[in-house]
């Protein structure tokens, strides 16, 4: 989108707004008209939902990370499970 293109009077939503930067060469794109449904990032979006995010969720349940902000918001009553800086994996 250029910035001859560019709408400030119709707000929508973007990752990063440059839009009143004298000094951006990019302009945002709004969200919905961005799409990632090609055959490079089709498949690697669909592996991530399938089978990345639900093993990675998997080991976190299992090593307590999950259960440790169960218990710190009183969700839970038992004991800290692992390290520390284990709760940064989240």
């Amino acid at each position: 989108m250029t910035k001859a293109m560019h709408d400030r009077t119709r707000p929508f939503a973007v990752v990063v707004d440059t839009s009143r930067s004298p000094h951006a060469c990019l302009w945002p794109v709004p969200l919905a008209a961005v799409t990632l449904a090609d055959g490079f990032w089709a498949p690697r979006r669909r592996v991530n939902r399938e089978v990345t995010l639900p093993s990675q969720y998997r080991l976190l349940e299992e090593t307590g990370r999950i259960d440790n902000f169960r218990r710190a918001a009183g969700r839970v009553d038992i004991p800290f499970q692992g390290r520390y800086c284990n709760d940064s994996s989240l």
